[in-house]
């Protein structure tokens, strides 16, 4: 074996262990030294899609079908990038040529599942997953469980993830995921009780050592401190005059909702959940030179600076296939904190903070899928509720420091009277008027969140109070009530 191949060896070890820091480092190695490493190219659009990174996820997928157009691998990888920003046909296709490549591949077959069910097609998606041979992927047994809930199938969903969740090879992971579902089941069945129980055993399964809990309410008090009622005048701004509009609020609380509200106007753009702000602000520090790290560096970053981040944010909207010269409605969850920043950036932007009971974002929270790496403060009750403070307190922040530039959703608000509220929303955002914003169910827009099957029908209230059905069982959000009424 030559040395080139035991080191390629070695690092598809590494990042099958979950050493993602240290395989990024052998792969970005690797390709430096032979840019025609199918496997080194692959492994950093993995991780770089781990991260949310997805146009440079895209990007490696492409370096690696340039060194082997048949690779199945780097083919499917494209397919996940595609199927992450909503371009389903796209993603589809992808799968089909890895199919032709690799007939019967279970990776294939699982992933053409998983955007099939994405899209609403649950028929195919199950009819896909039955046709994988052998023991499927961890993800077909998760698409199975979330077509059949889709199809109001629960009894067999709930049969269902009982197997999945029985098999002796399933990663903790996966496990974590199909428990979700399994709660989401039990929650439909109306046997709340054993919701919670799974719902509290997938989060402890899905918790994550490497990172602390109690980040988001720390940042947002670093965040308020930086950007405090006496500073953020004074702050540097770039010179962008685009009016985008970002959606800040607490996962759950109808960001997605509000998202494709605004996304079905002419005049504007839904881009989901685009991770560049929150990438710009992470390295911010380095790029000011700064002895503090983000939020406090903020005020060290020229406007040149800020004219080159505001630009290659649009950029990378672009490149993911958006169009250029509308207003983008950036949805990303980390948006609340980042609100200062975003004003930074782009000082005609406004911001929707999106509210919503308290309680019923926390049950919302335990029956949703999300990662440990992004999203720590949701996977046990007491950060949960220390974290819907701190973004209530955010809320109210922005909401005090950008007079005029920011607009207070709230969720009950905008199912209850849903007409009115939503005329406002749109005023706010700067458009005219139009009816298609009340049908924004209609659009036929594939949504890559987890609200995705939700936002495709016309609005409905039973999430509202829901929070009922586990009275007792919240802990401390219990005591977030007071504010909620």
């Amino acid at each position: 074996m030559s040395s080139a191949d035991a080191a390629t060896e070695q690092l598809l070890a590494t990042f099958k262990s979950g050493q993602l820091g240290h395989a990024f480092q052998q792969a970005t190695a690797l390709v430096q030294r032979d840019p025609q490493n199918v496997a080194a190219w692959r492994t950093l659009g993995q991780i770089k899609q781990f991260q949310g990174l997805w146009t440079d996820a895209r990007q490696c997928a492409v370096h690696a079908l340039r060194a082997d157009p048949g690779d199945v691998g780097a083919m499917l990888l494209l397919a996940t990038v595609h199927n992450a920003l909503g371009q389903s046909d796209e993603a589809l296709a992808r799968c089909e040529e890895a199919l032709q490549r690799e007939p019967g591949s279970s990776e294939a077959l699982a992933l053409k599942a998983a955007v099939l069910e994405r899209v609403g097609r649950t028929g195919q998606a199950l009819e896909t997953v039955e046709a994988i041979e052998g023991s499927p992927p961890a993800s077909a047994d998760a698409t199975r469980v979330r077509a059949l809930l889709r199809e109001n199938r629960t009894e067999e969903a709930l049969a269902a993830a009982d197997a999945a969740i029985a098999r002796a090879d399933v990663p903790d992971r996966a496990k974590h995921n199909t428990l979700v579902l399994k709660a989401k089941a039990l929650d439909r069945l109306g046997r709340y009780g054993e919701a919670m129980e799974a719902a509290t055993s997938a989060k402890s399964l899905g918790r994550s050592g490497e990172v602390d809990p109690a980040r988001y309410a720390t940042l947002a008090q670093a965040v308020m401190q930086a950007y405090s009622a006496e500073r953020i005048g004074s702050m540097p701004v770039s010179s962008s005059r685009a009016e985008h509009v970002f959606i800040a609020g607490f996962p759950r609380t109808g960001t997605t909702l509000v998202e494709q509200i605004l996304d079905v106007h002419p005049r504007a753009q839904g881009v989901g959940e685009a991770k560049e702000i929150d990438v710009l602000a992470r390295g911010l520090q380095q790029r000011t030179g700064a002895f503090v790290p983000f939020p406090a560096c903020a005020e060290f970053a020229a406007p040149a600076l800020l004219d080159q981040l505001a630009s290659g944010y649009e950029r990378a909207m672009e490149m993911h296939g958006f169009g250029s010269g509308v207003r983008y409605v950036d949805k990303n969850l980390q948006n609340l904190p980042l609100v200062g920043f975003i004003a930074q950036l782009f000082p005609r932007a406004r911001f929707i903070l999106t509210d919503r009971d308290p309680r019923d974002t926390a049950v919302s929270c335990l029956l949703g899928q999300f990662r440990p790496e992004a999203m720590p403060h949701l996977f046990d009750l007491e950060h949960l509720a220390a974290s819907l403070e701190a973004a209530a307190a955010l809320r109210a922040h922005w909401s005090r420091t950008l007079p005029g530039r920011t607009h207070v959703v709230r969720y009950e608000d905008l199912v209850r009277d849903h007409e009115a509220q939503t005329r406002r929303l749109v005023e706010f955002a700067g458009l005219e008027w139009d009816d298609r914003c009340l049908r924004f169910y209609e659009s036929g827009r594939t949504v890559t969140t987890l609200a995705y099957d939700q936002v495709t029908r016309p609005i409905y209230d039973s999430s509202i109070g829901r929070y009922r059905n586990y009275e007792g069982r919240l802990g401390p959000v219990e005591k977030l009530a007071g504010r909620a009424e």
